[in-house]
């Protein structure tokens, strides 16, 4: 027996829908394993800051440990502001 996706070809006309179906309320869809990677990073980088301050690589100074969380945080931050751009940009068309 052929799976459902292929049904609808071989019915023909009687497969028509009724009515389209809505659009979706977002133009960018991320999925939980997006999610779960970006989690996972988060963690990454909290371990790896955690083992440079233990270890002394870092000098231990706060204005290091502030500057690399600034960066991390502009870092992250960008991508996240041209995403939302990119989401408005595209309600409005």
């Amino acid at each position: 027996m052929r799976p459902d996706r292929f049904r609808a070809a071989s019915l023909g006309p009687a497969a028509k829908l009724t009515a389209p179906p809505g659009a979706p309320d977002r133009g960018i869809f991320l999925s939980p394993r997006f999610y779960a990677f970006v989690a996972g990073v988060l963690v990454v980088l909290a371990l790896a800051v955690a083992a440079l301050l233990r270890f002394g690589e870092l000098d231990g100074d706060l204005s290091t440990v502030l500057g690399l969380l600034t960066g991390a945080a502009v870092g992250a931050l960008i991508p996240m502001t041209l995403l939302w751009i990119a989401q408005r940009r595209g309600r409005r068309s």
